[in-house]
């Protein structure tokens, strides 16, 4: 089970990524214009926490013994 779910949770990431990629370049264009757009800024800062979030699983999943101080998913 843990590979199928690595499987999926690599596939989310990377998709993911792709979305917040085009969500920076968005914010960047939106921001060099002159316009102030704090919500494109909201919604990079979102996507950068989720990508984070499925790279920390990804780490618990690869090294199941290493994390145990914050907690795992094996616990």
């Amino acid at each position: 089970m843990n590979e199928k779910l690595k499987a999926k949770i690599e596939k989310a990431a990377e998709d993911y990524t792709d979305l917040l990629i085009k969500r920076i370049e968005t914010a960047n264009k939106e921001l060099n214009s002159g316009l102030n757009n704090a919500e494109s800024v909201v919604k990079v800062d979102e996507a950068i926490r989720m990508v984070m979030y499925m790279a920390n699983t990804l780490e618990k999943i690869d090294c199941p013994n290493r994390g145990n101080e914050t907690g795992s998913l094996n616990d």
